[in-house]
């Protein structure tokens, strides 16, 4: 095995066996804007979700070119709002996506 989709689970999974599905992995990290030296205090923290595809072969999951911005919101609002309304746009999108015929 050499990647996620070479198990027994994703074979025999109704998703991850059709083959005109996109996995996307999503990623968050944040950072300080006005502070070079860490992400750990100030009022400028933003936090940036990207994804990567894990259709290609693995050996693409970690370029940057594979790597791509979905959302940046300020930090606080996780707090304050949960990551529901930061998400909803990106779901709004994916699930427009899956309502088109592609052929």
């Amino acid at each position: 095995m050499r990647d996620f989709h070479d198990g027994e689970f994703c074979r025999g999974h109704e998703f991850f066996s059709n083959h005109k599905n996109i996995a996307l992995l999503l990623y968050v990290d944040d950072c300080e804007i006005a502070n070079p030296l860490g992400s750990k205090a100030g009022a400028h923290k933003i936090g940036l979700i990207y994804c990567t595809i894990l259709n290609l072969p693995p050996k693409f999951h970690s370029l940057l070119s594979n790597c791509y911005l979905v959302a940046v919101y300020n930090s606080g609002d996780v707090k304050t709002y949960g990551f529901n309304p930061i998400l909803q746009p990106f779901l709004d999108d994916i699930k427009d996506l899956e309502k088109k015929d592609f052929k």
